[in-house]
């Protein structure tokens, strides 16, 4: 198989897919996945179960801005737009929200502790989306003033 650049983007277009199915799944069958998962561990408070549904509804408010976000990207890639402004506007916008990701996910932790985790995850994946950000605005820059010398 001649794998290229479209096919990685199409690849790419069906796992946000995939992410998007799951996510709503999960949105949708909360309480009863919560009741299983909370029987599983044994885990009986009502107060607990509260404060993991409302931190998770929470996570997945801006985990639906990303994968927008990420179609937006691929969509634009698409065009063979890359270093534009959109971009940088993009991968800032989803920086933002793995950022807040992080902070609720902090709040999370004291209802349930692995939400620590995931609040490590999520300001590590910041900091990687930040940096590549930087990088597509250093580039976007380098374009324009290429451009303006032509």
């Amino acid at each position: 198989m001649n794998w290229n650049n479209s096919k990685s983007i199409l690849l790419s277009e069906i796992l946000l897919g995939v992410f998007a199915a799951t996510l709503l799944l999960l949105d949708v069958f909360m309480n009863p996945f919560l009741d299983w998962y909370m029987n599983l561990r044994l885990m009986t408070s009502p107060t607990i179960k509260a404060g993991m549904m409302v931190t998770l509804y929470a996570l997945s408010i801006f985990a639906w801005l990303i994968l927008a976000e990420m179609f937006l990207l691929l969509r634009n890639l698409k065009k063979a737009e890359v270093f534009t402004s959109k971009n940088v506007k993009i991968l800032r916008i989803v920086s933002i929200c793995l950022l807040v990701i992080a902070l609720i996910s902090i709040a999370g932790g004291f209802f349930y502790l692995p939400f620590f985790i995931v609040s490590v995850a999520a300001a590590f994946l910041t900091l990687i989306v930040r940096i590549v950000k930087n990088a597509f605005a250093e580039a976007v820059r380098m374009k324009e003033e290429l451009d303006l010398t032509i």
